[in-house]
């Protein structure tokens, strides 16, 4: 892994009336010490010093399965958990992972049934030494942005304004520095990071993105 924090603003809960959007740190933690041939290692989601989710996997020798998901259930809504394994698959480098353990069969099923937005996540059904299992693929190419009723995909690694005008879809904006904030979109479900951080800034609300500014992490909705 080349990089051990990401921090990021992502909508964990988009079932309520209002999406539930934070700015949140995503860190590894090896509590054996890593080795890249075999390891087990935690991602871990937190915003302050709160936990708000732990993923652990196990790395052998290039198989990675995802050995438990510890969140609050009342906090993560499934886009939100979909979110969270999007933007781990990402951080880890892991286009496959494995879930082997019985115990997570039913989240991983409701996952796979409610997955309408993350298109970059794809969950099938398969078997690991003759056993039932479930299998996540990660696909990047598959990342879409969602604005009202217009779906546009990533042009490299360009802002969310320079990949919408790519795909001649022309979104409000004027300066393109971050300061006028007239491309200012809220964010609906979905990952993404600032180019610049604005943190300080007062016209910036954590749910919001400014879309010169912004690179998409996971597929993206915003309003």
């Amino acid at each position: 892994m080349s990089i051990e924090t990401l921090l990021f603003k992502g909508a964990i809960n988009t079932s309520c009336e209002k999406p539930e959007v934070f700015s949140i740190k995503l860190s590894r933690h090896d509590p054996y010490g890593y080795n890249p041939e075999c390891s087990i290692f935690n991602l871990i989601f937190s915003r302050d010093e709160t936990h708000l989710m732990t993923l652990e996997f196990v790395n052998l020798h290039d198989l990675c399965y995802l050995r438990d998901i510890i969140y609050s259930a009342h906090q993560w809504c499934t886009n939100g958990v979909l979110m969270a394994i999007s933007i781990a698959m990402k951080f880890s480098g892991f286009h496959e992972i494995k879930i082997i353990g019985s115990y997570l069969f039913g989240r991983i099923s409701e996952l796979k049934k409610n997955n309408n937005i993350f298109k970059e996540v794809i969950i099938v059904e398969s078997s690991f030494k003759g056993n039932f299992c479930y299998l996540i693929k990660y696909i990047p190419s598959e990342i879409t942005i969602v604005h009202k009723k217009e779906v546009f995909s990533l042009d490299g690694g360009n802002s969310l304004l320079d990949s919408a005008l790519a795909c001649g879809i022309e979104l409000k904006h004027m300066c393109r520095a971050g300061i006028c904030m007239k491309c200012r979109k809220k964010i609906l479900s979905g990952a993404c990071v600032e180019l610049i951080p604005q943190d300080g800034n007062p016209m910036l609300k954590e749910t919001h993105l400014l879309t010169c500014n912004t690179l998409a992490l996971t597929s993206l909705e915003i309003g």
